[in-house]
């Protein structure tokens, strides 16, 4: 009689620390988190949450704030910045050009760690760096010929390559929008 209770023990025993485990792993991911809305939008334009999500950072409170105006009313550059509970998360300027302004120039060298030029996108010229992106692209739509997008990121994935391709997501998803917004022909 006394090697059924062991055996129900050592049944039980396991049970109980794969159980202890599981409600220690969720209880811990569950502490952190985001408790705020992904934006619908950012700088103006309407994002996709799913291209969003992995840019942004856990927190309670989001708010955004932009130096001009929405793009089909000014021809100026437009700043924006978005914080998760008062920290930069995302930073966007916004220029409109003339003429190609070439990202890899030395001057813009600063804007990037571990510069990279992206290939196959539907742009002129794509810099990648592990924490920021610069479309340059031909608009030649009502208010511009060219837009340019300097997109920087305080938040985003350890893994920096998993990061810089979420970023290239984030870019692309964000200038075409972008396009669409200006109606550009191009």
């Amino acid at each position: 009689m006394s090697a059924r209770p062991n055996r129900l023990r050592a049944v039980r025993l396991p049970a109980l620390l794969v159980s202890c485990a599981m409600l220690t792993a969720t209880t811990s991911c569950s502490s952190g988190g985001r408790d705020y809305s992904i934006p619908a939008k950012f700088c103006h334009i309407s994002m996709n949450p799913d291209v969003m999500a992995p840019m942004l950072r856990d927190g309670k409170s989001v708010e955004q704030n932009s130096r001009g105006q929405d793009f089909t009313t000014t021809l100026k550059s437009i700043t924006c910045n978005l914080r998760v509970d008062k920290k930069d998360t995302i930073y966007a300027d916004v220029a409109r050009s003339e003429e190609f302004l070439d990202p890899r120039d030395p001057i813009e060298s600063y804007k990037f760690k571990n510069l990279e030029v992206v290939k196959g996108l539907p742009f002129d010229m794509t810099v990648l760096g592990d924490w920021s992106i610069i479309v340059d692209t031909k608009c030649n739509g009502p208010k511009t010929p060219r837009v340019r997008p300097y997109l920087v990121f305080s938040a985003g994935s350890e893994d920096i390559v998993q990061r810089r391709k979420d970023i290239v997501a984030f870019g692309k998803a964000y200038t075409l929008a972008l396009k669409k917004e200006l109606g550009c022909t191009v």
